[in-house]
């Protein structure tokens, strides 16, 4: 899903997308400073996919295709500190941010894109923000997930 995918979708959902600062919050636990969504220890190694979906390890092949996405909440190990499944690993996700971007198109800005996809290595589940150009391109790595505030 692109970035004008993942807004609309939060909007659709009577949600929005969260800020860079709202998703890092809640996948360190907060005042925990979590360096993983489930605590401080890290995955065992490169072949355990118990807390997070990453490496191409869900379905069991090495291989990387599609098969490898999963069902929301397929990793209960991985739960964050409010109850939050698949912070680490599955999708990387939008948020809300900006960052000017000055290029051909000087309309366009860049939105973070925090922790991880199904395709990327243990190194990427903590602590892992990238920058993406808003376009309408679209990966099976990008995902959302859409913030509320707490009634």
């Amino acid at each position: 899903m692109n970035f004008y995918e993942a807004f609309a979708f939060c909007i659709w959902d009577e949600a929005r997308l969260p800020t860079p600062e709202e998703w890092d919050y809640a996948a360190t636990g907060g005042d925990e400073h979590r360096a993983y969504p489930w605590g401080q220890t890290p995955v065992p190694d490169e072949t355990n996919a118990d807390f997070a979906v990453y490496d191409c390890l869900a379905d069991g092949d090495p291989t990387c295709a599609p098969t490898d996405i999963v069902h929301v909440g397929s990793r209960p190990l991985g739960i964050g500190r409010w109850g939050q499944l698949d912070l680490a690993g599955s999708m990387a996700e939008w948020n809300f941010g900006w960052e000017p971007y000055y290029g051909p198109d000087s309309h366009t800005g860049t939105s973070p894109i925090q922790k991880g996809s199904w395709q990327s290595r243990a190194a990427f589940l903590a602590a892992y923000t990238h920058n993406i150009t808003y376009s309408t391109f679209r990966t099976n790595t990008w995902g959302v997930r859409c913030a509320r505030a707490v009634r």
